[in-house]
């Protein structure tokens, strides 16, 4: 069976303000895009404790395929999210051993060729190779924070076999400095790669070669408004709306439209999984 969607990163506990949610950056973005109507599979390990029996049941009941998930682990790792001092927001995480559980599975890489697109979020450096290697046409490479630590999650084999790469204000500066290179055009030099950069409330920009020769396309961030609760998960739902727009054919712009929206709704809540009723209106405003 053909599927749209598969994500392959790590599913987590999160703690945000001492109230426990679903999390991790995979799922995030997998059922986000389910919601968008997306067709939507994880690649990933999981724990054998109560949580991540849960976990699993929330998986299966908003229809992400799991096929691909392994039961790696005693307890997902955590991310804690609590408030500091001056406004500062705290992130601490523990990794529960969960990237060298994903880097050493054992995985179906020819199932990953069923999906029209395949993103890799945070993917251990090993794993991301070997899916880079199957063949996938539309792989999606997003290094992620990891690339701060260690220069191995950021790998130019993997970003030669990439039609998108996703990367953070930060992690592009931290990009630059590990790859010697100079511009974003050199990101983009095959061609075919497109590159999109994050800035937070300053939007994103996507820089793309077209018959017309290099371009960079900006498009503004939406105003969420004043009531800004919590920006976990911002990133992966702005990825789950690009991916929403760019399965459906839309124009790389109106990828980053629909995907600012996703961000500018998370905002509001604690947390990165949108609730079906605001993902509702975002598909109405955004006609998907």
């Amino acid at each position: 069976m053909s599927r749209e969607l598969l994500v392959c990163g790590n599913i987590a506990r999160d703690i945000i303000f001492g109230n426990e949610r679903y999390g991790g950056s995979a799922p995030a973005i997998a059922v986000n895009a389910k919601r968008m109507g997306i067709s939507s599979g994880l690649l990933s390990v999981i724990g054998k404790d109560a949580f991540s029996e849960r976990y699993r049941g929330y998986l299966l009941e908003n229809d992400i395929n799991i096929d691909l998930v392994e039961a790696g682990l005693d307890k997902l790792p955590e991310c804690r999210v609590s408030a500091g001092s001056s406004s500062v927001v705290n992130v601490e995480w523990i990794d529960n051993g969960c990237h060298l559980a994903m880097e050493t599975m054992k995985v179906d890489l020819e199932a990953s060729l069923r999906y029209s697109v395949v993103h890799l979020v945070s993917c251990p450096p090993g794993l991301a190779k070997r899916l880079a290697g199957v063949g996938i046409k539309n792989l999606s490479y997003e290094p992620g924070p990891y690339i701060h630590f260690d220069s191995a999650y950021l790998d130019f084999a993997v970003v030669d076999s990439s039609r998108l790469i996703f990367l953070n204000e930060e992690e592009y500066q931290t990009a630059l400095e590990i790859s010697g290179l100079r511009s974003p055009r050199d990101f983009v030099a095959d061609g075919r790669r497109v590159l999109v950069v994050t800035r937070g409330s300053k939007g994103s920009d996507l820089f793309m070669n077209t018959k017309d020769g290099f371009e960079n396309r900006h498009v503004d961030v939406i105003n969420p408004g004043s009531n800004i609760v919590d920006t976990t998960g911002a990133g992966d739902c702005y990825k789950s709306g690009f991916f929403a727009g760019f399965v459906r054919g839309r124009s790389l712009p109106e990828c980053a439209f629909i995907g600012s929206y996703m961000g500018a709704a998370c905002l509001a809540q604690e947390g990165g999984i949108l609730p079906e009723e605001k993902i509702a209106k975002i598909k109405v405003i955004c006609k998907i």
